[in-house]
């Protein structure tokens, strides 16, 4: 993008955005950090605003803080303006409370999900016996990271908490307009008792699916049978958009299902954002399941797909958080091929740094950065285990 910006110093010339996704401790987890605003490669003039979406397992949090110091710009105090945690599950939350504790550490806003503080929760369980007290109790008993997280933010510093669900935009600055577009609130409610952490007799199981036999590509497309859990669907869904380029979006999926996708386009459709023809990163949500993708909603979000898993596309990247030593259920074949038909090449972390960049922005020094390469596609698949979402 051309540097030269008329005298204005927020000229869009200026304007620059970058999204780095984290390895995540020994397994699999999400720990994304990102930036945007104006000259954020001129110290003097820089303005920028910085977002965490989800913080790993313990020990990333300072792993986030330390990438914050080297490739933000930095080098002694943090101010993170955003921290979202998508849903409460431990790989997507337990970094986050480190971070506050890290020294020089400022998190003005914090978005997350507490279902402790949901209205008259006995009302959505068939057992009468259930009282608002006892439920709200055994939530917080189980979801005590979340719990503490929510006092760590308030007491360290004082930051302001905002609920994960649908609406927007909850971030308006420089530029770039954040969306939640899922959960509804009267989706959450009606996901709440599938939870696992509620005490009603309802469990968030998840489904179980065969995977394909090994065989042609061809033969084992991608199926929309696959379902994942009620706390999967509940993942908060971010979508960013970028004021270049179209308003390119960036579209951060957590572990959401199906449903919830596609309740994220329908809603982000009635607010005049068209994710098909502007989304310009995707993340692949749960680390590339299979249960979590089907040709519906993929055609929903990227339009109509092909037949031909060779086709690309430069105009749309994906990303799937996947742990170093990942076998070959995450990403899952199927999804990768799948991506494929729609043009879209899917790149895996696997133990480094995913960094995606848009606008005014130098490129990081070869010898300091290891570029991740895309995976597949798979013309023969050779998954043979069962998939399980959780």
């Amino acid at each position: 993008m051309n540097n030269t910006s008329s005298g204005n110093p927020d000229s869009s010339d200026a304007f620059g955005f970058e999204i780095d996704f984290l390895p995540v401790g020994e397994t699999e987890g999400d720990a994304i950090c990102m930036r945007w605003g104006y000259h954020l490669d001129d110290p003097s003039r820089r303005r920028q605003f910085v977002m965490v979406v989800d913080g790993g397992y313990q020990g990333d949090g300072q792993a986030i803080v330390r990438h914050l110091k080297k490739w933000y710009g930095m080098k002694h105090d943090v101010k993170i303006n955003v921290m979202a945690n998508t849903h409460p599950d431990q790989d997507h939350i337990s970094g986050l409370e480190e971070i506050f504790n890290e020294p020089g550490v400022k998190v003005e806003k914090l978005i997350m999900q507490r279902p402790w503080n949901i209205s008259q929760p006995s009302t959505l369980f068939e057992d009468n016996n259930l009282k608002d007290e006892y439920i709200q109790r055994i939530i917080k008993e189980k979801l005590s990271s979340a719990v503490q997280l929510e006092k760590t933010a308030k007491r360290i510093c004082k930051s302001e908490i905002i609920d994960a669900i649908q609406g927007g935009p909850l971030i308006c600055e420089l530029g770039v307009s954040c969306w939640a577009l899922s959960p509804s609130t009267k989706d959450y409610r009606e996901l709440f008792p599938y939870f696992s952490f509620t005490p009603g007799e309802a469990k968030d199981i998840g489904d179980v699916r065969v995977k394909p036999k090994k065989g042609p590509w061809y033969l084992n497309r991608l199926q929309d049978d696959g379902a994942t859990s009620a706390s999967n669907e509940s993942s908060l869904v971010l979508c960013l958009v970028l004021p270049i380029q179209g308003r390119n979006v960036v579209l951060l999926t957590g572990d959401a299902g199906q449903t919830a996708l596609g309740n994220a386009v329908s809603y982000a459709g009635r607010q005049g954002i068209d994710l098909p023809s502007r989304i310009r990163l995707f993340q692949v949500p749960h680390h590339g399941s299979a249960q979590n993708l089907g040709p519906t909603i993929l055609d929903k979000l990227f339009g109509p797909g092909l037949d031909n898993i060779h086709c690309r596309s430069s105009r749309i990247s994906a990303v799937a958080s996947v742990s170093a030593e990942s076998d070959s259920m995450h990403p899952s074949q199927q999804v990768v091929n799948e991506l494929a038909c729609h043009g879209i090449c899917l790149a895996v972390t696997k133990g480094h740094t995913y960094n995606f960049q848009i606008g005014d922005l130098r490129v990081r020094p070869v010898l300091e950065w290891s570029p991740v390469e895309p995976v597949g596609p798979f013309d023969n698949l050779d998954e043979t285990t069962d998939e399980r979402t959780k």
